[in-house]
């Protein structure tokens, strides 16, 4: 993306003034230039460096060697997404931050000689913690150490210092999960009783977090939102003369088909984020006494939809420093957040405050710039797509579920909770290989309500059956279960799951809860993309299967978008259309590519070769058609 940054005299020194990042190929000169080196060493070290250029697929000149970078190219991959093992991944990481430790790209994380008084403190402070309760405190402690910062001076500001250099100064590849975890030790430290010499630090909420939670709004407010909650799930029942009425008293208008639990609730939850935004937007709290509070004066949508643009902006800004997009840097965004808000702000101003046209239409046209283009996928699904149907990758995804399972079977008889819970997996992902079903509705699969089986007396499943008032569209799920898929599934539930299940359970994933809840959303979504990450080397997620099910369906049969949407369950085929339009400009591609190919082996003007036949002493007998050679 081009620099669109103003230029000025000033930006041109700083940018001349910045050392240049260092490069693989680079770092190989240096390597092979040290005399201190072991050859051993060197040689350990310069493979190091190749593999890595190898795994970012760039040549070595092109492979930057900031922390920033090789968090993107190396250490947040898998192993597998690699094409190393766990060892060798390892091994890689511990070459590479010696070598970039002496180049000082990054710092050597050496602990401080005792002598140092601040470094005697930490080591008096760590003594008295108990068994283990130092884990996670090692590293901030040579932090503050090397810094003289005694663990008495410890406040939030050095915690802040200590993310700016986890994040710039080491190869620490998820540098959020270990801030948290210092922070986190840091605050056990000083719960333990063992006059840790230092003061527990308030648990640090998320970047820009300004949603609030709904009991820190007026109770009027509550009231008033729990109505419109009542109101979206009204049926035709609940006419003029029922109890429901809005805050002026009179007959409330109900939605012409009443709305399910999960989606009355999900409005609930972007009317509360409108009330934060308004908030956050320099209301005060006392003022939100109901849903018209927050669209009278209108310009309190206004404003609060400017903040929610400007914050995503923000954000997007903190989480791609590198990005230079004008849309990042203080002049907003749009994101899902914020197209939710407006969208709960007009519903509000139409049917709750009743508003007058004028108003409404401004509100519209605010709303327009909040909107995201849901047409086809993000960019984040389209790689892992891409990633996903690479033939190496895609044969290890189909053959996955099967050698999940035979590992479950051997590890069976030495560790059965384990084994269990490596069938489920397998069991997991071959059900959304096959079925390509919403998370919603596949990770509460219920024995005795959605799994079908052939006949009395006989084994196996047949057949997948989810009721119309249990899908995200109005129409029931009714999915073929193959033989294979059957075989799976009678496995897992006659061999693995009595492991896990408790007495009465009829969930056919269980969750810890007992036998009255399955497994949760967010644990069967881990469970899927972890070991998919670390089996495969791609990260999926169980809908972007429904996203891979689509790309299957339509690269073996060209613009059937029929069945893609009877497949995924889509209300209309254009839903499915535009979802997945890209395939039809690969498909196209493809065509043309076939064409070129058509010409070229029929002789014709596009024939070409991608290299001139040589002479025997390598120079080119032909060069555009017209003898150069003998």
């Amino acid at each position: 993306m081009p620099d669109r940054r103003p230029f000025t005299a000033a930006a041109a020194m700083a940018d001349a003034a910045r050392p240049a990042p260092l490069t693989a190929a680079a770092l190989r000169e240096r390597i092979a230039a040290r005399a201190d080196l072991r050859e051993d060493q060197r040689r350990a070290r310069l493979s190091a460096v190749n593999t890595l250029a190898r795994v970012a697929g760039l040549p070595a000149d092109l492979v930057m060697l900031t922390p920033q970078a090789l968090r993107r190219s190396f250490l947040e991959r898998s192993a597998a997404a690699c094409g190393l093992s766990r060892g060798s991944k390892a091994n890689v990481t511990s070459l590479l931050r010696a070598a970039l430790a002496d180049a000082g790209v990054i710092d050597a994380e050496s602990t401080p000689p005792p002598a140092d008084p601040v470094a005697a403190d930490w080591a008096n402070a760590m003594v008295r913690l108990p068994p283990r309760g130092g884990i996670g405190l090692t590293r901030l402690c040579r932090f503050c150490a090397a810094r003289g910062i005694a663990p008495a001076g410890v406040t939030e500001a050095t915690f802040t210092a200590f993310r700016d250099y986890v994040t710039t100064r080491t190869l620490v590849g998820n540098v959020r999960e270990a801030c948290k975890t210092a922070r986190r030790a840091w605050n056990r430290a000083c719960r333990a009783g063992t006059g840790w010499p230092g003061q527990e630090l308030t648990r640090r909420r998320r970047r820009h977090d300004y949603i609030l939670p709904l009991s820190a709004f007026p109770p009027a407010f509550q009231a008033d939102l729990a109505a419109f909650g009542k109101r979206l799930a009204a049926t035709a029942f609940d006419d003029p003369f029922s109890d429901l009425q809005d805050a002026a008293g009179e007959a409330a208008t109900v939605p012409p088909r009443p709305l399910k639990p999960k989606s009355v609730a999900l409005r609930q939850d972007h009317c509360r984020w409108a009330a934060s935004a308004v908030v956050a937007s320099g209301v005060p709290i006392t003022e939100i006494t109901s849903l018209a509070s927050l669209v009278t004066p209108l310009e309190r949508a206004g404003n609060a939809l400017r903040f929610v643009y400007r914050h995503a902006g923000a954000k997007a800004a903190a989480a791609d420093p590198d990005s230079k997009a004008p849309d990042t840097q203080g002049q907003g965004k749009a994101s899902a957040a914020g197209m939710h808000i407006a969208e709960a702000l007009m519903m509000i101003a139409r049917h709750v405050a009743r508003l007058p046209q004028p108003d409404i239409d401004r509100l519209r046209k605010w709303g327009r710039t909040m909107r995201l283009d849901y047409r086809g996928m993000t960019e984040k699904n389209q790689r892992s797509m891409a990633e996903a149907l690479d033939p190496a990758h895609d044969a290890a995804l189909l053959a996955l579920p099967q050698a999940l399972l035979e590992a479950a079977y051997a590890m069976l008889p030495h560790n059965p909770v384990k084994a269990a819970r490596l069938a489920m997996r397998a069991v997991s992902i071959a059900l959304l290989l096959r079925v390509p079903l919403r998370l919603g509705n596949v990770h509460a699969q219920r024995l005795d309500r959605h799994l079908l089986r052939p006949g009395r007396g006989r084994a196996g499943f047949s057949a997948i059956h989810v009721p119309a008032a249990e899908t995200k569209t109005p129409e029931p799920i009714d999915m073929w279960v193959s033989p294979a898929l059957s075989d799976m599934l009678t496995a897992w539930t006659r061999d693995f799951r009595p492991i896990v299940a408790q007495p009465g359970c009829v969930w056919l994933f269980p969750g810890q809860a007992g036998a009255e809840a399955p497994i949760t959303p967010q644990a069967f979504r881990d469970a899927v993309a972890d070991t998919t990450e670390e089996w495969v080397g791609v990260r999926l997620t169980p809908h972007q299967f429904r996203h891979l099910a689509a790309h299957r369906c339509l690269a073996a049969r060209e613009g059937e978008y029929e069945t893609v949407r009877q497949l995924l369950g889509h209300a209309t085929i254009e839903t499915a259309r535009r979802s997945y339009a890209s395939t039809d400009q690969i498909a196209a591609v493809r065509r043309f590519d076939e064409v070129l190919n058509g010409k070229q082996r029929s002789g014709g003007p596009g024939r070409s070769r991608a290299v001139p036949p040589a002479t025997a002493g390598g120079k080119p007998r032909y060069c555009g058609g017209r003898r150069t050679g003998h």
